[in-house]
């Protein structure tokens, strides 16, 4: 008896089932809280990955915007005349609706845009932005544009820094900058530093802007022992031949050219030039570029470059090498800038009877030391600034690449 007992309690297994029932229904409640609660979550994150975004694309908008205010030079913007019109007391924005002025400082300070200005429609919704600036100690070229983006509850910080593609400052009709050997040969010669019309002859400036140097020598060791070695190589026939502010011979020094600025502004020049040469042996009887149409050259040189016969150009001529002499000769007019940049190098006029002309400024930038004349006149040659042909340069460059953006994150 006893041991048929423990066989009827052992298979005794009445209500197990629901046991395991409820179990498996528990289970299941449980599994789909879950995926309805993950459900919810993914919808969560992707509702505010769309909208962090469109934040972000809100953002870009204002960097976009003040890229384009800031690619332009207002009219009467009392320094729009300067080289670095972001540096200065003021920048002047022409918005759609009217113009925006603030103070220069080196801290962040904001700019108040127009509603209609600071929005923008984003899918169904719609976002701001608001933008503050920054300049940078020691860089007047270069601003940092910080612009935030906020639309459903989303924001996003978006900052830049851009620089200001803009001409290099100017000194002289001529800027000698690094070693500064010069020769002078003869008294045919005209360096002149006031501010000659594209229509005006040698000697007869009617322009109005601020006379510059005749001669401007920069980031040399010592400025002024080169610019008393540029006087004292003159003769008494000669020094009033250098023409511009001061008395004759106009002979100064500056530090706002130095071999870096002129280093940055030929690279730029070189990823926007029409024509790159390499090694030409010389140019000869060529016409490139007009007043309406001004052209960039960048020449790579290690060699000798010569220009001969007739030659005519407007634009900007920038040379750019080692061991090589840029040699004028013939009949050559050439209105804008033209550089000479590199180690042991030197322009050279060779005379020959022609005139050459080189309206606008002329920079000879050395970046080593050596022995050799950096600028050496043999014969006529009128170099003679002009603002107005500089203009023409600078606006080409305020059409094509006004500004370069250097880096930028998202903050």
């Amino acid at each position: 008896m006893r041991k048929k007992t423990d066989k009827h309690i052992i298979h005794d297994e009445h209500g197990v089932a629901l046991i395991t029932a409820l179990l498996m229904l528990l289970v299941i409640t449980a599994m789909g809280i879950a995926a309805t609660n993950l459900s919810i979550v993914e919808g969560w994150l992707s509702a505010n990955y769309r909208s962090s975004k469109q934040a972000f694309h809100v953002a870009e908008a204002g960097i976009e915007l003040m890229k384009y205010y800031l690619k332009h030079d207002a009219g009467n913007d009392p320094d729009s005349s300067s080289n670095y019109p972001w540096a200065n007391s003021s920048f002047y924005f022409p918005s759609p609706t009217g113009t925006i002025t603030v103070t220069n400082t080196t801290s962040y300070y904001s700019i108040t845009l127009p509603a209609s200005v600071g929005t923008v429609n984003v899918g169904s919704g719609t976002g701001t932005f608001t933008i503050r600036l920054k300049n940078i100690s020691g860089s007047p070229d270069k601003i940092i544009v910080e612009s935030t983006g906020t639309i459903a509850g989303a924001t996003a910080v978006v900052e830049m820094l851009i620089r200001k593609n803009s001409l290099p400052p100017i000194p002289g009709s001529v800027s000698l900058v690094g070693e500064s050997h010069t020769n002078f040969n003869g008294n045919s010669f005209l360096v002149d530093g006031r501010d000659y019309q594209l229509t005006d002859s040698e000697g007869n400036p009617t322009g109005t802007a601020t006379a510059k140097n005749g001669i401007s020598v920069g980031d040399t060791a010592d400025n002024d022992a080169q610019k008393n070695a540029i006087i004292s190589g003159l003769s008494s026939q000669q020094q009033d031949n250098v023409k511009g502010t001061g008395s004759d011979p106009s002979v100064g020094t500056s530090t706002e050219l130095t071999k870096d600025r002129v280093s940055e502004f030929a690279s730029l020049i070189q990823g926007m030039a029409d024509y790159t040469l390499t090694n030409p042996s010389s140019f000869s009887s060529i016409n490139t570029g007009s007043v309406a149409d001004p052209k960039i050259i960048y020449v790579t040189a290690t060699q000798n470059v010569k220009i001969t016969g007739n030659t005519t150009g407007v634009g900007i001529l920038v040379i750019e090498g080692s061991g090589y002499d840029f040699e004028f000769g013939g009949n050559i007019s050439w209105k804008g800038l033209v550089i000479i940049l590199g180690n042991n190098v030197s322009f050279t006029q060779v005379g020959g009877g022609g005139v050459n002309n080189i309206m606008g400024g002329l920079i000879v930038c050395e970046k080593s030391s050596d022995t050799g004349k950096e600028f050496d006149i043999r014969g006529n040659i009128k170099l003679l600034y002009s603002k107005q042909a500089l203009d023409l340069v600078k606006d080409k460059l305020d059409d094509e690449k006004s500004y370069s953006v250097l880096a930028w994150r998202v903050k």
